[in-house]
């Protein structure tokens, strides 16, 4: 954010926020119209722009694919990164998506939501010597003020996710990665 807006661009920013009882029911759907539709037509209002430039991270990057395949006419470009979009050709998303290795049915009907903890976890435990190599970096690079100063930032981030609706992770799961959607061109 800090270079986009460097670089004189605008930069909006729409939150996940925290997930409450109330989510329950709130939707993958909803998620991309009212919700991103929402935003990108108050921000097309606001800057008198027709079309808008999308960036989405992660599962961000779902809901930005999704929103321009159903509103093509308001998106003038689209930028994803690490953005999972298919489990088909094997690797850490077929294992971290397979039924029998994150049972989400039985977790939405238990918690009501997707615990952001059991989704860390269980990319932790897909790849755990990638938490081995952060703190070997971390010790390697103690000497070094500007990499210990993002270093907090960024482990941070990784750790502190919200939890996800339910029924948004349901319909995410299973029409990306078991149905294959995107790989479907639907």
């Amino acid at each position: 954010v800090e270079h986009l807006l460097a670089q004189g661009l605008d930069v909006y920013l729409v939150e996940w926020g925290e997930t409450t009882p109330g989510d329950r029911t709130t939707t993958l759907d909803s998620y991309i119209d009212p919700g991103l539709r929402g935003c990108v037509q108050a921000i097309r209002k606001l800057t008198g722009n027709s079309k808008v430039s999308l960036f989405g991270h992660c599962i961000g990057g779902n809901l930005a694919l999704m929103y321009a395949a159903l509103f093509p006419d308001d998106v003038a470009r689209i930028v994803t990164l690490t953005t999972p979009i298919t489990s088909a050709a094997g690797g850490v998303v077929a294992v971290w998506t397979d039924k029998d290795v994150l049972p989400v049915d039985r977790i939405v009907e238990t918690y009501g939501h997707m615990p952001a903890k059991l989704i860390r976890y269980t990319f932790m435990a897909l790849k755990p010597y990638y938490e081995v190599l952060k703190w070997k970096l971390f010790v390697e690079k103690l000497h070094d003020a500007r990499a210990l100063a993002l270093f907090y930032p960024v482990d941070r981030w990784a750790n502190e996710n919200v939890d996800i609706p339910g029924e948004v992770f349901r319909k995410f799961v299973s029409e990306v990665f078991h149905a294959e959607r995107f790989r479907q061109g639907e």
